[in-house]
């Protein structure tokens, strides 16, 4: 019988920034547990990536794992793989930070197991050539993709039994391509099932390889798969299979075949991930069409034969997708080249080090996993964005306020980003004057890092597109699990009109409810929300001004808007002034709020609280409703950030209060999650033909006990 080579691994990684619980818990029941498995099998090889972050953790919390790693390594029945430290995209970061990354987890694995890894593992599979000459320049000479990114090059699913050569520039790197077939049989069905696909395998030549190296969370810490894997025995069961048929199956490490076997040829790889991410990628309604078409083409026998040709989006469509995302990755890129001026010493180091943590991707993104819905792995992302802007303050010794006239977010219009000691904010002219960042440098929070309510695809019921419902002998993977759970999700599903942001700005009818507001079933003159500003600068203010027409009895009245922003230097606080000028010929009428939206870490804990007037209110949590009269102060304490955010204005005013809550898909089903607290006071605004008047809010930070 032909031999097959398997290349079997694992990858693990964990979120820079999560709950320790969780990273214990999977240590427990995933990490620990499989690389004890593998001691008892000597004979066997495989290939372990860990990334730099969870290996920072567990070296803190569980040393002694670091001594089991160097005895299999040492004894060459593990290989290392390398990768970006953080597990970042790669495609996503800048080219300098690309190599920084790669070649810190190399020299970290070459300390502390005395192997300089040769190859590297992908985060998420997100290929683009641009990132191969930063790869090669690391001294890394094989990379691991799904065999997608060689099916949509046209490489047929019966060459893909070794690696290929790609390059950039001249600059050399081997592909390996992971086997999907695999990556779903493995653990989830029995171990029989792989070894009947591998005789599959042998039967197309003597040596074929057969890869697979996935999620190590799999083996124990996805839901279900600890009994499955460990008390159930999958694992050693699998194992003892490799032992009782190494006469035909040889275990391998990828520098092994790298070293013995010639590339199957040379490929140029397009911009792509696995086939799952080309559906999550995608907007919305075009994900469900997307599955649509998949499963008509499934169901007729024709995937097979068209799949090389179906392909979704690429991982930067989540930039669009999401512009809470794209804050967050644009920041980073500002912060980037921002880094590289500061002179060199321990304050760039320093500013690296933060910068290098916030290009960790969970947070970036959404698919299977919460990712970009978690408010704990995008408050994280800031506060290493924070600590890389203080950083890059110290080193350049800026204690001054600054108001910088600059396109950050790349959408063409001229963002203000104001800086100083004690914050940071982004006004945002070209978009209703409102505010997308407020980050408390002492608080190490962006108390503005919102997200909004919107329509996913699996909320009308598409499905992931991944192969068929496993047997009644195996267990589903995550990709098959349900999503709802009950029957009442649906009425929970509320969008959003627009971003959610801060001071933005509301003029609406007499008698509408909050609730009413909540659900969007409201009518509101849109440019009043949305319209662009003019903008000058007044030594520490910003002024911002604009007309707009408001629908009077079917009749257009012309309003002059002025909003002057104060900003203070050495505290966390922004004064807004709002003036209205009447200039139509009738009177307007209506009801004036600004809608603040506070991403508090707290969220509905009982670290987090309302006060009103001074006096919290029963109940008074963050997730708690609220409609309430003269109220002139407003204070959300928050001890999980160790601060109060206090609102107040000159007369006692109606004010809303409301928890933005999202529903998302998991790898546990969907979840509701709290984003933010919004805060909304509202003042009764009736302006006579020519009349002016204004309203000032003061918004300040403290540190709280």
């Amino acid at each position: 019988m032909n031999k097959v080579q398997l290349l079997f691994g694992i990858h693990c990684h964990q979120p820079v920034g999560n709950f320790d619980s969780v990273c214990d818990e999977i240590y427990r029941s995933s990490y620990r547990p499989f690389l004890d498995a593998v001691q008892k099998h000597p004979e066997l090889r495989l290939t372990l990536h860990y990334s730099g972050g969870l290996m920072e953790w567990i070296e803190e919390h569980h040393p002694d794992w670091f001594d089991l790693v160097r005895c299999l390594a040492a004894a060459g029945q593990v290989e290392l793989l390398g990768g970006g430290f953080y597990e970042p995209i790669l495609a996503m970061i800048p080219e300098p930070d690309r190599f920084a990354q790669v070649d810190r987890l190399s020299a970290y694995l070459g300390d502390k197991f005395g192997q300089r890894p040769r190859g590297m593992w992908l985060a998420e599979r997100v290929w683009d050539s641009a990132i191969v000459k930063s790869i090669h320049q690391s001294g890394i000479q094989y990379v691991l993709v799904d065999d997608y990114h060689l099916i949509c090059s046209g490489v047929d699913q019966e060459q893909l039994r070794g690696y290929y050569l790609t390059e950039e520039e001249g600059c050399p790197v081997a592909v390996f391509p992971i086997d999907t077939t695999l990556r779903y049989l493995t653990p989830f069905q029995p171990p029989e099932r792989t070894f009947d696909y591998l005789r599959q395998l042998a039967e197309s030549g003597d040596g074929a390889c057969a890869i697979v190296v996935d999620d190590g969370e799999k083996y124990g810490g996805w839901p279900g798969t600890y009994d499955w894997v460990y008390k159930q025995g999958w694992l050693e069961q699998f194992f003892s299979l490799l032992e009782q048929n190494r006469d035909w199956v040889e275990t391998k490490t990828f520098s092994e075949i790298l070293a013995g076997q010639r590339p199957l040829g040379r490929i140029y790889l397009p911009t792509a991930s696995y086939f799952e991410m080309g559906q999550w990628s995608l907007p919305a309604t075009r994900a469900a069409q997307f599955a649509e078409a998949h499963r008509e083409l499934e169901e007729n026998g024709r995937l097979d034969k068209f799949r090389p040709f179906i392909r979704g989006g690429i991982w930067k469509n989540f930039l669009v997708k999401y512009p809470e995302s794209n804050n967050m990755q644009k920041k980073m890129l500002y912060l980037s080249r921002r880094s590289k001026t500061v002179p060199v010493g321990t304050a760039r180091d320093q500013a690296h080090d933060w910068l290098y943590r916030a290009q960790t991707n969970d947070a970036y993104w959404h698919g299977i996993f919460g990712g970009l819905y978690l408010p704990h792995l995008r408050h994280a992302i800031y506060r290493f964005l924070i600590a890389c802007e203080q950083a890059c303050d110290a080193g350049q010794a800026k204690t001054a306020l600054t108001i910088e006239e600059i396109d950050l977010n790349l959408d063409g219009m001229n963002e203000l980003l104001v800086s100083g000691p004690a914050c940071t904010c982004v006004l945002t002219p070209a978009g209703g004057g409102q505010m997308y960042e407020l980050s408390i440098k002492e608080l190490k929070t962006n108390i503005f890092n919102t997200l909004s309510r919107r329509f996913e695809y699996y909320h009308a019921g598409a499905v992931d597109m991944c192969p068929s419902s496993p047997e009644v002998d195996g267990i589903p993977s995550i990709h098959h699990r349900d999503g709802p759970g009950d029957g009442t999700w649906d009425r929970k599903l509320l969008y959003d009109r627009y971003d959610r942001q801060s001071f933005i700005d509301h003029f609406l009818p007499d008698g509408i409810s909050l609730g009413e507001f909540v659900a969007g079933q409201y009518e509101e003159t849109p440019d009043f929300t949305k319209g662009d500003y003019l903008y000058r600068r007044e030594g520490n203010k910003v002024v911002l001004e604009r007309g707009c027409g408001l629908m009077v009895e079917g009749e257009e009245q012309r309003v002059n808007i002025r909003k002057t922003f104060s900003f203070s230097a050495g505290t966390c606080s922004v004064g807004v002034t709002y003036e209205f000028t009447n200039n139509g010929t009738r009177v307007v009428g209506g009801l004036f709020g600004t809608e603040l939206n506070f991403a508090m870490p707290a969220g509905g804990s009982d670290w987090g609280y309302y006060l009103l007037n001074d006096e919290r209110p029963d109940p008074g949590s963050l997730i708690n409703w609220g409609d309430s009269q003269a109220i002139g102060r407003v204070c959300l304490v928050d001890k999980a950030m160790g601060g109060t955010v206090s609102l107040s204005w000159e007369t006692p005013v109606r004010v809303w209060r409301w928890p933005v809550e999202t529903v998302s898909q998991s790898e546990r089903g969907w979840e509701k999650t709290y984003q933010s607290s919004m805060v909304m006071p509202l003042w009764p605004l009736v302006l006579a033909p020519g009349d002016t008047r204004q309203f000032r809010i003061q918004l300040s930070v403290q540190r709280c006990n």
